[in-house]
């Protein structure tokens, strides 16, 4: 009944398998009722043909349990919650010809991902690619860059673009004095809520699980071309399941020359690893070139080898540089090998750049 559901975005709902038995008299492990596989099999069997598919495994269920007694102390709008934070369904690639998986056949592979682009950030970030944050000195980089990791840890749309659920985010600030970082932290919680923007739970699950930061304070050093680094940071990443990776800033990442492209496409190598092994996004803060020519995208400095990695790019550069700082207005630009970029926008930090977020121009 697979091709029915074809475009369809499908849910499953398994129903709770018990733990393995002994059996008393053979001594052999005996399971359940294999709710888990027969879930898989229905997914791996309508992958092909739906728009999406989750299995969505629901807590608090008895033995045997399914949605019906699910619903008993659950609500609709609860089991709508469940769906959305379920992750999406993704079968491995396998080789069906008898090799050791070097090759897949093409429709494998191609069924492995959604009809639609899975965004993040609707039409700027998609969700498990990497990208860059490119901008001129002074060009509210890090700043807007936490500012879209608060949005996206909590789920809020972000400058008009849609987020379409919270996503567990960390960030490693290596460039601006701790202190700088925690401050930051404060007063875009603080404004966010004073504006109800948020709301009170949503701050302390902002504390328990959305959003991790890693600064000078906890580690003095951390570089990509460590390897006792990256690992331990894959370890982390894994333990607190984080989704979206921020990096600021670049340069204070590696120990190497940016010009140097082999250098570059090495450190560059450290941070697919991460991608592969953590599965999560990630997104790296850059300083643009003043001297250079091209857009924003372009002046990014270092290699040619930096440019051709964006999958996706933020850039942002300053419209009005002569007139008093807190007149500043920032035009934020974006790159995406999805293709169908967003028109640029334009920003300011709110009562000045110390006063706790940012607003749309």
């Amino acid at each position: 009944y697979s091709p029915f559901l074809t475009g369809k975005r499908v849910f499953i709902l398994p129903d709770q398998d018990p733990p393995p038995r002994k059996d008393p008299v053979t001594g052999k492990i005996k399971e359940g009722h294999q709710g888990q596989k027969h879930a898989r099999q229905v997914a791996e069997s309508v992958h092909k043909y739906a728009a999406g598919v989750k299995i969505v495994n629901l807590p608090d269920l008895p033995e045997h349990g399914d949605v019906s007694d699910y619903l008993e102390k659950h609500s609709a709008e609860e089991l709508i919650a469940e769906i959305k934070k379920a992750p999406r369904f993704t079968p491995q690639p396998i080789a069906t010809d008898g090799t050791d998986g070097f090759f897949v056949p093409a429709m494998r592979l191609a069924v492995t991902v959604p009809d639609a682009i899975d965004w993040m950030v609707q039409g700027v970030i998609p969700r498990g690619w990497n990208g860059f944050v490119v901008a001129d000195p002074k060009s509210l980089k890090s700043y807007s860059t936490l500012d879209l990791l608060i949005h996206l840890s909590l789920g809020k749309n972000w400058m008009g673009f849609t987020i379409p659920r919270s996503f567990r985010c960390a960030m490693l600030a290596r460039e601006d004095y701790w202190g700088l970082t925690a401050w930051r932290i404060k007063h875009f919680t603080r404004g966010m809520l004073q504006d109800e923007k948020i709301t009170p739970p949503e701050i302390d699950y902002l504390e328990r699980d959305g959003l991790f930061v890693n600064t000078q304070a906890q580690e003095a050093t951390w570089y990509l071309d460590n390897d006792a680094d990256v690992s331990d940071l894959i370890r982390r990443l894994k333990e607190r399941k984080v989704e979206f990776l921020a990096m600021d800033v670049f340069r204070m990442l590696f120990m190497g020359d940016e010009q140097d492209s082999k250098e570059m496409s090495i450190i560059l190598d450290k941070v697919k690893r991460i991608r592969s092994e953590v599965g999560c996004g990630i997104g790296i803060v850059h300083h643009a070139r003043k001297d250079a020519n091209g857009d924003i995208f372009q002046r990014a400095r270092g290699s040619s080898t930096i440019h051709g990695f964006m999958e996706w790019a933020i850039g942002i550069t300053t419209e009005n540089p002569d007139d008093p700082r807190s007149a500043w207005v920032r035009k934020m630009e974006f790159l995406t090998k999805a293709g169908g970029e967003p028109e640029p926008i334009y920003i300011k930090a709110e009562g000045g750049e110390q006063e706790g977020f940012i607003r749309l121009a």
